[in-house]
């Protein structure tokens, strides 16, 4: 997978995450089970990591991923509680999103070596 294409998902993954995260309340229930949330918030957060750990470059590349993963995270769970969209927030969503950026870091370490431009 070329670089190009992989920094276009890392967009495109983003997005998703906005669009999931700020989806009225109607369109996600009814809730299959009582952590479903939990767990999407984790693959969320865990995409959001692994794709943009392998397009950016440089010794602060860990650091900006968490700090905009956690950011990211807040602007959601204020967005769910200040917007009239039927959603909640809730600190164990703020904890699945920090698990899922663990997560994907991880799997950024596993996949490692970075796809090229060839």
């Amino acid at each position: 997978m070329t670089m190009r294409l992989f920094r276009l998902l890392a967009v495109g993954w983003t997005l998703g995450v906005l669009v999931a995260c700020f989806a009225p309340g109607e369109l996600v229930e009814p809730i299959v089970f009582q952590w479903i949330d939990k767990i999407a918030h984790f693959v969320l957060f865990a995409g959001f990591a692994g794709f943009w750990l392998p397009v950016l470059s440089g010794k602060h590349r860990l650091a900006w991923v968490f700090i905009t993963g956690t950011l990211l995270a807040f602007l959601t769970e204020a967005g769910q509680y200040l917007l009239p969209i039927g959603r909640s927030a809730e600190w164990l969503d703020l904890v699945a999103d920090g698990l899922g950026l663990l997560a994907g870091y991880f799997l950024d370490r596993w996949l490692a070596p970075y796809p090229t431009d060839s």
